[in-house]
């Protein structure tokens, strides 16, 4: 089967991005210890057991993926964190309910019942759909560009064409999805904790220097006459 194999820079942003998530490990360890293990409220239990390490979790799997040359595998892999960092602003950061733990249990509970309930719609919560959640918590944008570019490799294996066709665009899309996924990870992480009162340490220059670093490379990337033409032809295919 035909694999792009990665280039040095490439290879770089990968390495800087599993090493951010290495020393977010202390602040998972953390909220585990402050929030996970105080068994008083549902909200608690879920933010730190469910949320925080689900994202550790899936925020491993993607970084492995993208070392691996698995785009595909990692892009549906960052819808699902993406929803979740969604879901996590919807419940512990939403702008009419701040710091409000009655507001918390009760989504967190109807979250279990949609877990536990086969019948139920898993992409509502509190009746809200996630393009609604996202619209509520001012994620509108977030939604319609980055959200549906996911959709499109999860329901249409959109995109495909593009990375086999493309070199440079799937080195793009990789990088790309390194950086959507750290910053989802860690903002999942600061919603939680901030709800609580809970501090740690946040890596905001390394964090930055990082992003910095895969978007002079996407600039670079985007730029690119050839990519633009390929873009247009692609688009005179639904005419």
């Amino acid at each position: 089967m035909f694999m792009y194999k990665l280039d040095e820079e490439t290879k770089s942003i990968i390495e800087n991005a599993k090493t951010l998530m290495i020393r977010e490990a202390k602040n998972i360890k953390y909220l585990l210890e402050e929030i996970g293990n105080k068994n008083d409220t549902t909200a608690k239990v879920i933010g730190a057991n469910v949320f925080a390490v689900g994202s550790e979790m899936l925020v491993l799997q993607i970084l492995e993926n993208l070392s691996n040359s698995f785009l595909l595998i990692s892009t549906i892999g960052l819808r699902t964190l993406l929803e979740n960092y969604i879901n996590v602003h919807y419940i512990y950061h939403h702008p009419d309910h701040p710091k409000d733990i009655e507001w918390a249990e009760n989504q967190c509970k109807d979250y279990i019942k949609r877990s536990i309930d086969p019948r139920s719609q898993k992409s509502r919560l509190g009746e809200k759909s996630l393009y609604q959640r996202a619209k509520i918590i001012r994620f509108e944008e977030l939604y319609t560009h980055v959200y549906s570019d996911l959709c499109n490799y999860s329901h249409f294996l959109a995109g495909s064409l593009d990375s086999t066709v493309i070199p440079f665009y799937f080195k793009g899309k990789t990088i790309e999805t390194a950086i959507y996924t750290i910053t989802f990870y860690q903002d999942i992480l600061i919603a939680i904790s901030s709800f609580y009162g809970t501090s740690f340490d946040i890596f905001i220059d390394d964090l930055l220097l990082f992003k910095r670093k895969g978007q002079n490379i996407l600039s670079n990337i985007n730029g690119r006459e050839e990519y633009r033409k390929f873009k247009e032809k692609i688009k005179n295919l639904s005419k």
